[in-house]
Formats: structure tokens, C-alpha cells, sequence
């Protein structure tokens, strides 16, 4: 399993509609949530007569952390990670995806489990074989989060997820990631 950590950006609303759309080859099915800082089914955005999601809730809610800090807030508060998985792996469940998830935030530290003071996050299903996670980086008692190790750390959480799920093994993480 590859977990690759993007540049942190600027705009929630964009990075969200993104992976909520079709993608930019119509390449994005049935895309919904695996996982996040509350249940996914109260954080699931409704459907809209039109068919399209409404997103306003769920970006309100992941932005509130970070607009209550005002000028403390970090000016790119966008943390993203892509987890994939190898084409020759078996396909993971919707629940298999949320727990790699979760240990992703646990172990960055961004989160400390349920009902945490951490930050708010999501993780995005919406192909068989990746996901996204998507954070703010303001946690909920008003602190910026550490972001110490997280690309050496999200390593670890998907080397754990490969031996626990029987997934392709890939390098050490003190090399390029890739599979072996």
C-alpha cells in the first residue's frame, strides 16, 4: 500500500467537490464516505433533487476548527493523503478502508480516537482500489497539530495495513516508495 501525501493547500471547498465530482475523466464512482472524525453515515452530504450532493454542511463542519482560530489558523490548513492499494491486491471493503483511515490519523497523531480533541477529518472512497483523507489542520480545542514524521508515520500505518490485510508488500519506508 502507497500512501502519498500532497502539498497542504488553501481551499476545503475545492479539494471536497473534487473528490465528490467526477473526476477529471469521469474516473470518480459512486464516491462516499468511508471514515471521519464522526460517524460517516452523520457526515454522508445529502443528495440534492438534481442528483449532486449538497456539500455545505460537511465543509462548514471541517472548516469551524479552523475559522474559530482567526489569525492563529495556518494559511494552508489542508492536510490531504491518497492511499492506494496494488491492482494485483484484492479489493477492500468500505469498513477494511475506514479502520486504514483511522490508524493513518491515529498514528500521524492528528487524531487520538473517537470524541478526540484532534482535528476534523474525512477519508473519501470513490474508486476500488484508493482513498482520500482530508483534514483541517486546526484542531477542535483551538491548537495547530503537529505534523512531526506524518509521511514516515503514514508509512507505517500502511505497512501495518499490509500485513493485516494481506496486501502486496512494499519498500521500507526510509527508501522511494513503491512495490517491491
Amino acid at each position: 500500500m502507497i500512501g502519498k501525501i500532497s502539498p497542504q493547500g488553501t481551499s476545503l471547498e475545492s479539494r471536497v467537490r473534487y473528490l465528490y465530482g467526477p473526476g477529471k475523466s469521469h474516473e470518480h464512482v459512486d464516491p462516499h464516505l468511508v471514515a471521519g472524525w464522526r460517524s460517516p453515515a452523520e457526515l454522508e452530504p445529502p443528495l440534492r433533487p438534481s442528483g449532486r450532493r449538497d456539500m455545505r454542511m460537511l465543509i462548514g463542519l471541517l472548516l469551524q476548527p479552523h475559522a474559530a482560530m482567526g489569525d492563529w489558523g495556518s494559511p494552508r490548513p489542508v492536510w490531504h493523503c491518497l492511499l492506494s492499494e496494488a491492482p494485483t491486491d484484492r479489493v477492500l471493503s468500505d469498513v477494511e478502508w475506514g479502520d486504514i483511515a483511522v490508524d493513518v490519523m491515529l498514528r500521524t497523531g492528528l487524531s487520538n480516537g473517537e470524541d478526540d480533541e484532534g482535528v476534523r477529518w474525512i477519508a473519501v472512497r470513490h474508486a476500488a482500489d484508493h482513498i482520500h483523507v482530508v483534514a483541517m489542520l486546526a484542531r477542535q480545542d483551538g491548537r495547530r497539530p503537529r505534523l512531526s514524521f506524518d509521511r514516515l508515520r503514514v508509512r507505517d500505518a500502511c505497512q501495518a495495513a499490509e500485513d493485516r490485510y494481506g496486501l502486496r508488500k512494499t519498500g521500507p519506508a526510509w527508501k522511494r516508495s513503491s512495490l517491491a
